[in-house]
């Protein structure tokens, strides 16, 4: 079974040359509740409050165990960001495992007025919600201000929370823009999408010279196309 790790980064910048990590939050799909690593779980955060070479050495250890990485627009933003503050403190990068981005779902698959993940969130009516987190927060945390940095730690808590609802909801949507779990499972007659087996075959899909089955999942409600194709007249005849 492919192990999947959702995770999400506060900043105190936007850019890893100038910001740093505040905390990491994740969790492992399916798997109990959130974890969030912090700037102030280590020893140097009173010397230095944006010392992250610990936090990102640490993290760097959970994301080694993972098939596949979920965020929201983490393509764009937290795995760039996680890169850069490796090579900012000489350590080796993260290795390029398969990665959903919610973000590009939403704006490929989706037609919302933001592609937000607390936009996804009130229109799914998600169980959880993302809290608020205002800029005196964010500037006092960065001086190493523990209430503040509290704050963003829940923000971070909550963010994680509401990203596996939102991959839960959506991944069936996603198409090619997720991942193929079967490749990562070996299981090639999988749904690509969750990995189940309780498929349903829905007709055929044309090619110019070849025909493919369609394949529903009963389990996530995912459509996709058999690998394996038939000649284009044998398979119109079935």
């Amino acid at each position: 079974m492919a192990r999947i790790l959702l995770y999400d980064l506060e900043t105190t910048n936007l850019v890893a040359n100038i910001g740093n990590i505040l905390c990491i939050g994740y969790k492992w799909h399916g798997e109990g509740k959130p974890k969030v690593l912090s700037l102030r779980d280590y020893p140097g955060f009173k010397k230095d409050p944006t010392d992250d070479r610990r936090l990102v050495k640490d993290f760097a250890r959970i994301f080694h165990e993972a098939d596949m990485q979920v965020t929201w627009f983490g393509t764009r933003f937290d795995f760039p960001y996680l890169q850069s503050r490796l090579l900012w403190h000489g350590m080796k990068p993260l290795p390029e495992i398969r990665h959903f981005d919610g973000w590009w779902v939403a704006k490929k698959k989706l037609k919302l007025h933001s592609n937000r993940l607390a936009t996804v969130q009130d229109f799914l009516d998600l169980p959880s919600s993302k809290t608020p987190l205002n800029f005196r927060e964010l500037a006092r945390s960065r001086a190493g201000h523990i209430p503040s940095l509290k704050s963003v730690e829940r923000h971070c808590y909550f963010d994680v929370e509401v990203l596996e609802q939102a991959y839960d909801k959506i991944k069936s949507y996603a198409g090619r823009y997720h991942p193929n779990l079967s490749a990562i499972t070996g299981d090639l007659e999988a749904c690509p999408t969750c990995g189940s087996n309780k498929l349903q075959r829905r007709g055929f899909k044309y090619a110019h010279t070849r025909v493919y089955r369609q394949i529903h999942c009963q389990e996530c409600g995912r459509w996709f196309q058999s690998t394996r194709c038939e000649p284009y007249m044998t398979a119109k005849v079935v």
